[in-house]
């Protein structure tokens, strides 16, 4: 009888040397839920410990979340045998029936022998208004899109992506700190759960801007559960422009040569925008006849024409390169005889080929200027000393 006592005792002794050299991560509490009955929008904490229990441990991972989603995660590099830890997350709450979860050793890798109790759930509800997180999508835009140019307006956009059971939304938006409303309305979603918002920018001036929107449930019964993420912003740049205009152009006619006729061009740049090359015509007035024109161009990275810079252009043309273009016919003046005289009217104009974006391109011609040319060999003293 006392060899049959020894026996077990040893057999005792054995397994539990076995069992105390085997860990079994487990966890120790319930899940405790703070508030315990959360309304919408609340911020909800959930803390649960757990144990490293017969056996020590290294790297750790431990994982927590609602439904399908891991809102935590962490690693903890060793636990040494019998160490408790508590670990606690927070989410803002949604209506519904809501899971709660916590599991340990996901990946399996710290040997527990026991990885049946690794993981713990529990369901709670949160009652009260619709709610869901009302947010944007991506990043603004704007249309026609590339550089933002001073005095070229743009259509800003925006998208907004609606929760289940939320279906309408306020939204505001606009330019710099937000005194000045650009968008102000109700919208609804459509059927792919998102609404895409926009209002029109004139694009004044030049420097740094700061575009923005802004959304909020359009029902006070309806609750947004994260407010963080109901502005959306993007600081812009507006490149400053040239504005090119002719600012001079007169035609004076050779008195030795009746058939040569000598121009001068100003040109301009009244604003604060660099102009690396440009292009220049004097044509005649309505038939767009090319007459002479010619072209500035700089190397980068100076400029053809700088900002408040001007530039005189001088040249000549022949009366052969006005065509068949000539208006009026005058009698000649108190000669033995008459003298025909006829008048042009020219155009000189700066950038016709639309190569250079500007502030204001409404100013870049001058017009309607008069030549007069003759035709006979009687030219008067009195209208050959007024030209």
């Amino acid at each position: 009888m006392k060899t049959k006592v020894i026996i077990l005792s040893s057999l005792f002794m054995l397994l539990s040397l076995m069992v105390y050299g085997q860990l079994n991560l487990r966890f120790m509490t319930p899940i405790t839920i703070s508030p315990a009955s959360p309304d919408p929008g609340d911020l909800v904490t959930f803390q649960v410990t757990f144990k490293a229990q017969n056996g020590a441990a290294t790297n750790v991972r431990v994982e927590g979340g609602i439904g399908y989603e891991t809102l935590y995660t962490n690693t903890f590099a060793s636990l040494d045998m019998g160490e408790e830890r508590t670990i606690s997350f927070t989410w803002r709450a949604t209506a519904g029936i809501q899971t709660i979860w916590f599991e340990l050793d996901p990946d399996r890798t710290t040997g527990d022998v026991y990885p049946e109790n690794n993981k713990i759930e529990q369901e709670f509800t949160v009652s009260g208004a619709v709610s869901g997180d009302l947010k944007f999508m991506g990043i603004i835009k704007w249309n026609p899109s590339g550089e933002l140019l001073q005095n070229h307006p743009v259509t800003v956009e925006a998208k907004i992506k609606f929760p289940p059971g939320i279906t309408s939304a306020k939204v505001k938006g606009g330019v710099g700190d937000g005194s000045s409303l650009s968008l102000w309305e109700t919208i609804e979603k459509d059927r792919f759960s998102w609404k895409t918002v926009s209002f029109r920018w004139d694009v004044r001036g030049t420097g740094d801007r700061r575009l923005w929107f802004t959304i909020s449930p359009a029902s006070p019964a309806v609750i947004d559960t994260n407010p963080d993420n109901n502005m959306i912003e993007r600081n812009v740049t507006i490149k400053a422009l040239p504005d090119l205009k002719v600012t001079e152009f007169t035609l004076t006619p050779d008195r030795r040569n009746p058939n040569k006729i000598f121009f001068k061009l100003k040109f301009k740049n009244d604003g604060p925008g660099c102009v690396s090359a440009f292009h220049w015509i004097i044509k005649v007035d309505a038939h767009s006849k090319k007459v002479t024109d010619g072209r500035f161009a700089a190397h980068a990275p100076a400029c053809a024409l700088g900002p408040g810079e001007e530039k005189t252009h001088l040249g000549y043309f022949m009366r052969n390169d006005l065509g068949t273009w000539a208006y009026g016919v005058v009698p000649g003046n108190n000669c033995e005889r008459g003298t025909t005289i006829y008048s042009s009217f020219l155009e000189a104009k700066i950038d016709d080929d639309k190569k250079v974006a500007e502030s204001n391109d409404n100013n870049n011609s001058i017009f309607d200027v008069r030549i007069d040319w003759f035709h006979g060999e009687c030219v008067t003293e009195e209208y050959a000393n007024s030209h």
